[in-house]
């Protein structure tokens, strides 16, 4: 048994999964503009094309 009721659970486990989307959504917002940020790079000859 749980020294945390269901109640507390069900809170805790919203809590996380609202943090998880929050930094999701950061990660998507930061990487918006990546592909011109990359295409810009100098790049060995070696690399594979964009």
């Amino acid at each position: 048994m749980s020294p945390y009721s269901l109640k507390k659970q069900a809170i805790g486990l919203a809590g996380w999964f609202l943090v998880s989307f929050i930094t999701a959504a950061i990660g998507a917002a930061a990487s918006v503009q990546a592909n011109s940020f990359y295409t810009q790079l100098a790049r060995p000859d070696w690399a594979p094309p964009p």
